[in-house]
């Protein structure tokens, strides 16, 4: 069964969040595709001639495969270059083999590189994304344009968009830890960042001996941060795990690496610098990702 909801751009637009994904697999969706006025399938877009703009329409297909409903908030973003704007979003609840599409009605304003991005929200309070959001990179040309700048065409970045608008908002305090550290997982699988030897992360290694599972984790972390010799005795003898680590508790994020996402999100650092830096942070366990 088929619902197809058509909207028409916002004009009022708001800056939302794209959050890491936290897998579901009984969402899926499909590759967007663009439909002119005359409702074709379309491989150009026209920037605007004498200020009038041509008007596409952007959509994407979300579909349950599962055996279950699924509450949802559909959405579609478009990044061009500067900014982030919510084209549009709806929530619904999706049964089982039902789809829904997400058509809405684009006028670019401008030439040059656009990326839309079609992706489910958890709802909209959270903002967490129930799946991978999917990237459509589009380029706007002159009528004048050659043929070879004439397409519109899947492609895929060395980091998503989506990820380095993440660093910012988390950067910001916008979004949380496991959103942020979910997209370093995303470029670890995508082998964007490439550790050969990763370390034994926490979920696999064994308790240590010397942790009662009796008491109360904070009790060791306390005197970890408290007790200068406690410190060196455990840095000492458990030289591969954190103190988070030993007791079974998620290893908190310093601080300062949220200057460095700042930092390249607002062009400061390369994305290769910030790659190597990621790369560099989880080998030596400053950033665990589980």
């Amino acid at each position: 069964m088929k619902n197809y909801l058509i909207f028409g751009l916002i004009l009022s637009f708001i800056l939302i969040p794209v959050a890491s994904y936290a897998e579901n697999t009984e969402l899926e969706i499909s590759e967007p595709k663009i439909v002119n006025s005359l409702g074709n399938i379309v491989d150009e877009i026209l920037a605007p001639i004498d200020g009038v703009p041509f008007s596409y329409q952007p959509s994407a297909v979300l579909k349950n495969t599962g055996t279950s409903p699924v509450d949802f908030t559909f959405y579609a973003l478009v990044d061009d270059g500067n900014k982030l704007i919510e084209l549009n979003s709806f929530s619904a609840s999706i049964n089982p083999d039902q789809d829904f599409t997400l058509a809405l009605t684009w006028n670019p304003q401008k030439e040059g590189k656009h990326t839309l991005i079609f992706g489910a929200w958890n709802n909209l309070g959270d903002k967490k994304d129930l799946i991978m959001p999917i990237e459509l990179e589009v380029h706007v040309i002159s009528q004048d344009s050659s043929p070879e700048k004439s397409t519109v065409e899947l492609e895929k970045e060395k980091v998503p968009t989506w990820i380095k608008n993440n660093a910012k908002w988390w950067s910001e305090g916008n979004i949380d830890d496991d959103t942020f550290v979910g997209g370093i997982q995303h470029l670890m699988k995508e082998k964007i960042v490439n550790i050969p030897d990763l370390p034994e992360q926490a979920s696999e290694k064994a308790r240590p001996n010397f942790v009662d599972e009796t008491k109360d984790p904070q009790h060791y972390i306390d005197r970890y941060n408290n007790e200068e010799q406690y410190k060196e005795w455990f840095d000492n003898n458990y030289p591969d795990y954190t103190i988070e680590e030993a007791v079974g508790l998620p290893t908190p994020i310093p601080g300062w690496i949220k200057n460095t996402a700042s930092w390249w999100s607002e062009g400061l650092i390369s994305e290769d610098e910030f790659v190597k830096g990621i790369e560099f942070l989880v080998e030596n366990r400053i950033l665990i990702v589980n």
